[in-house]
């Protein structure tokens, strides 16, 4: 059984919706990436060693719309993408992929909120869609790319990922329910402008972000906080590769934003707690930003600019995802050698462009094609 340790980034704390967040998110890896092969997940978690703000983060600027949403394309769009009427038909016509995921993306955000994990039907459309976007990325289908109307979007696209269901537009289909509560967030920012909702949107997780990071890279308590945090996880990821040595089976790390820093910051590093003698088959930094770390020589290693930083020998591969719309997240190839830097476009925003990876059909989809060539899933 292939064994995967999940490393959380900035922003994460055991709130009410954290347990449910995992419980799909696991699901999405075990039924989607894995296909149904066996894999025991990790969840490393470290939330309560980040940053505290002890006046709830009074500092920031609160004059947006507070009942404006960064729905749709996360506020801010491709020029020409978001049209008042029908918005979606419009992004389809454009971006049929990103059109797909920010409706799954929806789709799970609506069942979070609800405090409902999704159910079998829900991770089989999610699973179909994922496949059905990769397979029509280069060209899109014919249907989506000239669509009169947001219903024509959804009703042809339930039909591919539901055969069995009623193309319906009405109640009672979640499909349809997220298209329109996403179709109706869009119009909401048309109609409101969206530079503040920008501001009261991103505010707190670049705070929070820049909270974290301070805490793992300065915080200068007995034991320091850095070093609570590397306890934490180290704890994981050498449990998860005694159990995959019994098994003979894959070790796997993925870390998402701050996350991957920490993961990167370890592997190599005698100090860090890891046991430097086992094999991690694949490392995955997604949203992350171990590039501009080493940028600034704030990782644990001694090469300096323009000298690339080689491969820890315990890594088989090293895969490095970013968004170009997500601010947070970085390029590695520059800074390292033998690490595969691959580019997921959203289409989105600043906010969901972060915090979306784990929620978009296509981000499996591709996931899973990619570990099967190397061996891993189903």
């Amino acid at each position: 059984m292939d064994q995967l340790v999940f490393v959380h980034g900035v922003n994460t704390r055991k709130d009410a919706g954290y347990g449910l967040e995992v419980e799909n998110r696991d699901r999405l890896f075990k039924e989607t990436a894995w296909a149904g092969a066996p894999v025991n997940i990790h969840n490393v978690y470290w939330g309560d060693l980040a940053a505290q703000f002890g006046y709830d983060l009074a500092c920031l600027p609160s004059n947006g719309p507070k009942s404006a949403s960064f729905g749709l394309l996360g506020g801010i769009a491709t020029p020409g993408a978001v049209v008042q009427a029908q918005p979606l038909s419009s992004l389809a016509s454009t971006d049929f992929g990103a059109t797909v995921d920010a409706i799954f993306v929806t789709m799970i955000e609506e069942s979070e909120a609800a405090g409902k994990p999704l159910t079998d039907d829900q991770i089989a459309k999610f699973r179909a869609a994922g496949e059905y976007a990769v397979n029509n990325a280069a060209v899109p289908p014919s249907w989506a790319t000239g669509a009169s109307s947001d219903q024509v979007i959804v009703s042809e696209l339930r039909k591919r990922v539901a055969p069995s269901g009623a193309a319906s537009f009405g109640l009672g289909d979640d499909i349809a329910s997220a298209a329109k509560s996403l179709a109706d967030r869009a119009r909401n920012l048309v109609s409101s402008g969206i530079a503040p909702i920008i501001r009261d949107e991103a505010s707190p997780l670049v705070a929070r972000f820049l909270g974290d990071i301070v805490v793992y890279l300065y915080d200068r308590g007995t034991p320091s906080k850095r070093t609570k945090i590397r306890e934490i996880v180290a704890a994981d990821v050498n449990a998860a590769a005694i159990e995959a040595k019994k098994q003979s089976s894959k070790v796997v790390l993925i870390g998402h934003s701050l996350g991957g820093v920490i993961l990167r910051d370890m592997l190599g590093d005698p100090s860090s707690g890891l046991d430097q003698n086992i094999k991690i088959d694949l490392l995955a930094t997604v949203g992350s930003q171990p590039g501009l770390f080493q940028e600034m020589s704030l990782l644990g290693n001694a090469t300096k600019a323009p000298q690339k930083v080689q491969l820890v020998p315990s890594i088989g591969s090293w895969w490095n995802v970013y968004d170009p719309v997500d601010l947070l997240s970085f390029r590695c190839a520059p800074m390292f050698q033998d690490v595969l830097d691959f580019e997921f476009s959203s289409v989105t925003g600043l906010i969901n462009a972060h915090t979306s990876y784990f929620k978009r059909p296509r981000f499996y989809a591709r996931l899973h094609e990619r570990l099967k060539e190397i061996g891993i899933g189903a």
